[in-house]
């Protein structure tokens, strides 16, 4: 399935993010990999296989591949911010969130936060980089 790399500026800061297919919204989120994580890397085989089913849209997270972090205070309450103006940037009204690792407690934290935004949330993988995170809670 081809998709679309995309950048674009979010918070003031570019962003690259990965879009394929049509139908329901759905936002993929990676995790953290001691840094070295991006969309493409953790989710490109499974945007394809999704891309026949919905319109996927997977970010480089602040922080991590090809978008700086800039701006973004790195929490989980700080990400769910800036994945608020990212789905308007891109011009989502609503999606479901599936989040791996660092990406799951961003999910979650957006289910809570964005209730008028997040369809569903789902959370891959969430506790082992979620922890470091839950002090801002």
């Amino acid at each position: 399935m081809r998709h679309d790399e995309t950048v674009m500026v979010v918070c003031g800061s570019v962003v690259r993010a990965y879009r394929a297919g049509t139908g329901p919204e759905v936002v993929l989120l990676h995790g953290d990999c001691e840094g070295l994580d991006d969309a493409r890397l953790a989710w490109e085989p499974v945007w394809v296989a999704l891309a026949g089913h919905a319109r996927v849209t997977a970010p480089d997270l602040p922080g991590f591949g090809g978008t700086p972090l800039r701006a973004t205070v790195p929490t989980l309450a700080g990400y769910a911010a800036w994945l608020s103006a990212f789905l308007d940037v891109c011009g989502i009204q609503r999606a479901g969130i599936a989040g791996l690792c660092l990406g799951a407690g961003i999910a979650l934290q957006a289910a809570q936060d964005l209730p008028d935004k997040v369809d569903w949330a789902a959370a891959l993988c969430a506790w082992r980089s979620c922890r470091p995170f839950l002090s801002d809670r």
